[in-house]
């Protein structure tokens, strides 16, 4: 069994069967059966460098060192309509 680590978690299940859990900071893994999990970093590597530039700048807190840091406790939801999440 295999672990990932990820606070403030929100899980879904995609089309594709995988589970796919992600939280504060980005934080992301995926997992065929909610037991087993693999660590990955498909959000953070999803985000553009223009759209990371946009929310570092719209964070005025230096405290932290990456772009990311500014992120917490995110929710995904996926719309029929559009086909996006």
């Amino acid at each position: 069994m295999r672990t990932a680590s990820v606070h403030d978690p929100s899980v879904f299940r995609d089309r594709d069967g995988k589970y796919y859990i992600f939280g504060t900071h980005m934080a992301s893994a995926v997992s065929a059966n909610l037991i087993s999990w693999k660590q990955t970093d498909f959000l953070r590597n999803g985000i553009d460098n223009e759209t990371a530039a946009k929310i570092r700048a719209w964070n005025k807190d230096d405290v932290v060192e990456k772009w990311y840091d500014y992120l917490w406790a995110p929710d995904i939801i996926y719309n029929k309509k559009m086909r996006k999440y």
